[in-house]
């Protein structure tokens, strides 16, 4: 349970680091993606019309996540390089205990579940925050 805990705690974590404290509006029209990086920003629609700001950790990431899907992007819809900044900026920021915790998933009437932590590397974290976004992995309530 105390798993369970530190993982639902870890997606609250996530959720409030990609979302930067002083977004800029940008421009979808800019053409050049490094420009429209100028704050590492994109904009996630979450529903029809409606938007909020995600700070991409790394340059590069938001660069080919504008380069390949646009400035305003559909949840989850993200570069895996965008995915890759995240894990890294995870792993420096996380506990190593957690950090390591083996992945466990179980399958579940709802489909699998990942009830373990990130298996220490940066392409089980891409996997799993992928397998989280697009609703093929879930997380116990």
């Amino acid at each position: 349970m105390k798993r369970i805990a530190v993982i639902l705690m870890l997606l609250g974590l996530f959720a409030l680091l990609a979302t930067p404290a002083l977004a800029k509006n940008q421009n979808a029209a800019q053409s050049n993606p490094s420009q429209a990086c100028a704050t590492n920003t994109i904009l996630v629609e979450f529903a029809p019309g409606q938007t909020f700001p995600l700070e991409i950790p790394s340059h590069g990431g938001c660069v080919s996540t504008v380069a390949t899907r646009g400035s305003t992007v559909a949840m989850g819809d993200y570069s895996n390089a965008a995915y890759v900044a995240q894990c890294k900026l995870l792993r420096s920021e996380l506990p190593a205990d957690l950090w390591n915790a083996p992945v466990e998933i179980v399958q579940t009437e709802d489909g699998p579940i990942n009830i373990g932590g990130f298996g220490g590397k940066i392409v089980t974290c891409v996997d799993l925050l992928q397998g989280y976004h697009s609703g093929t992995l879930g997380h116990l309530e």
